[in-house]
């Protein structure tokens, strides 16, 4: 009879904790998943930049009677780049609304303990791991401020040779194409960051 009761005691307080921190791991777990669709919609414009400079330097080498294809080529991955883009940054925004509810609660449940001591824990621990959530926001933002020269690099030359698609058109835009391939490499190498932090940041959400 006394453990019945015991039991019913806890029960109720699971009940008055919001299911004992169940929905927190709940929504951990959430973010996590959040945090690792960001990092594929990621590297997939990671892969598709190699695309775009293959296509790229086709444009350059072409022979001019081969130029109008490789031209068409060249446009077309540059909208698959815009495309993926566009994805990784509804996964990012999908991420950034999943972890302010995930904080936020976390944020509710350690105002309401009733230990001061229990409440300065969990509070040193909330800060610790929003710190390292905020490693993923500046990440993604440093692959958004890599992502701007490259496409306007890639536009120049898309716009220049619209009109131009000769053998001195293709001169004329070589040395941009040098640098869109500098900004490209730059870009990959500040994506590669950003998944290796999100990996970090979703694993620790897990352990």
């Amino acid at each position: 009879m006394k453990k019945l009761v015991t039991m019913s005691l806890l029960g109720i307080a699971c009940i008055g904790l919001t299911g004992c921190a169940t929905t927190g791991y709940e929504q951990a777990n959430k973010v996590a998943d959040s945090i690792q669709k960001a990092k594929q919609g990621i590297y997939a414009g990671h892969n598709q930049v190699t695309v775009v400079l293959t296509s790229l330097d086709q444009v350059i080498k072409s022979e001019t009677m081969y130029l109008p294809d490789s031209y068409k080529e060249f446009v077309k991955q540059v909208k698959r780049l815009e495309k993926q883009g566009d994805k990784a940054r509804r996964a990012s925004d999908g991420m950034r609304s999943k972890g302010a509810n995930y904080f936020g609660g976390w944020g509710e449940e350690v105002a309401m303990m009733g230990s001061s001591a229990a409440r300065d824990k969990s509070a040193k621990r909330l800060v610790a791991v929003n710190k390292d959530y905020e490693r993923i926001e500046a990440s993604a933002n440093d692959v958004r401020v890599a992502y701007r020269p490259f496409l306007e690099d890639l536009y120049g030359i898309q716009r220049s040779l619209s009109y131009d698609l000769t053998k001195k058109g293709q001169t004329s835009v070589s040395e941009l194409a040098k640098k869109a391939k500098a900004d490209g490499v730059k870009l990959q190498k500040t994506i590669a960051t950003a998944g290796k932090i999100m990996n970090e940041v979703s694993n620790g959400l897990r352990k």
